[in-house]
């Protein structure tokens, strides 16, 4: 496992906007952003993300609720300009009282298949690293909570700009496919399936987004930009509550 690691503290504002926002969105980014790729000639990073639940979808029950203490766990790769790579992240999301917090650390392809398989993620892992060793031991101890399985893949591509502690993505072209071990169960629907008030939140989320529109995520330390702030004024975009994982699971329970 390498070394490398990072946390994230943060507000995470959320908006969907249209092409011709998209269009007059991005030179103003340009000019007072950096590129927030590692190697700065990357102009878009796929993203592919497996997100965990149960039978019961009770993390996803968990949103839907609105609890102010939730949380998720999730395994993440990257393609700047479309060229995989062999890293994995597995990431511990909570949110708490508006305010997001991910703890997250890399694996390799085997322990990505020992997690896909196992739903645990080995304490043997560099046992040298205590940071990282309480990181597995808060996501092992969640997913035997939960009794939590890999349950969907959720693909995109994002652009990301940033500044000092200030980040824009923006995401389009969602691809959403049930992950193999849940397939069958999801197709049978759940008790999520059989609550109206459940069912209608999931409408809400599908109409959301649609595919001809961009996700552009603000994520700061309490305070957006003046410019930003005028931005989002001028052009009437409205902050909005979405979730790529609600998003996905209202496709996949709807078909």
């Amino acid at each position: 496992m390498s070394s490398d690691n990072s946390d994230f503290v943060r507000y995470e504002d959320k908006y969907v906007i249209t092409n011709e926002v998209y269009s007059k969105l991005l030179p103003l980014l340009n000019s007072e952003l950096e590129n927030a790729a590692p190697q700065k000639d990357t102009r878009y990073t796929e993203i592919e993300s497996i997100y965990f639940d149960n039978t019961d979808l009770d993390i996803l029950q968990d949103y839907l609720n609105k609890l102010n203490n939730r949380a998720k766990v999730r395994i993440r790769r990257y393609a700047p300009n479309s060229i995989w790579s062999s890293e994995y992240f597995t990431e511990f999301k909570t949110k708490i009282d508006g305010i997001s917090k991910k703890n997250r650390f890399p694996i390799n392809q085997t322990e990505l298949t020992e997690i896909i398989n196992t739903s645990t993620v080995s304490s043997s892992l560099n046992k040298t690293n205590k940071k990282i060793i309480n990181k597995i031991n808060l996501i092992n101890a969640y997913l035997a909570d939960k009794k939590a399985r890999p349950i969907c893949n959720v693909t995109y591509s994002r652009e990301a700009f940033e500044k000092n502690d200030f980040r824009v993505t923006i995401d389009t072209k969602l691809s959403i496919q049930p992950h193999l071990e849940s397939r069958d169960f999801l197709l049978k629907g759940s008790s999520v399936t059989a609550n109206q008030e459940y069912l209608a939140d999931l409408d809400r989320c599908v109409e959301l987004y649609n595919e001809n529109q961009y996700i552009l995520e603000i994520k700061h330390q309490g305070t957006i930009p003046i410019w930003m702030q005028n931005f989002l004024n001028e052009n009437h975009i409205a902050k909005i509550k979405f979730s790529k994982y609600c998003y996905a699971m209202a496709v996949l329970l709807r078909r």
